[in-house]
This record gives C-alpha cells, structure tokens and sequence, in this order.
C-alpha cells in the first residue's frame, strides 16, 4: 500500500509545486478575465452613439392656448 500513496518528503514537495502552480493558473485565468470584461466595456462605450443634450430651457408654452390646437369659443354654450 505504501508504494501508490507515498508519504515521503518527495510528495509533500511535489505536492506543494502542484498547489503553487494550480493557484498561479486560476490567478491568470482572473486577470485575464477581468481584462476581457475592461475591454469589453471600454468598447462598448466607444460604439455607443453620444447623446447630447441641451442646456437650454425649452421654450414657455402659452397660456392660453388650448389642448388640442382647439378654439374655446367652438365649445361655448349658446
């Protein structure tokens, strides 16, 4: 039994290299996909048609101009 599950100073070195390198290859994995999802909004705010807006008022509206554009003295009563 102790030939397949060797418990020497060997596999604990081994065993640790392996540890190393497996969180080195997730760290990398991480960074590039962080860098692909930067990437990804930076171009999307590149394509993204700009929307100007104003910084004036909009002119006042009328007071006594009626909904609809129609006269007030159409609906008077007789």
């Amino acid at each position: 039994m102790r030939a397949f599950f060797p418990t020497g100073q060997r596999s604990q070195r081994a065993a640790l290299f392996w540890a190393r390198r497996l969180l080195a290859v997730i760290g990398a994995l991480i960074v590039v996909a962080a860098g692909a999802l930067a990437a990804q909004a930076a171009m999307l705010m590149l394509a993204s048609p700009r929307i100007l807006v104003s910084r004036a008022l909009p002119a006042p509206v009328a007071a006594e101009a009626a909904p609809g554009g129609a006269d007030p003295a159409t609906f008077a009563s007789p």
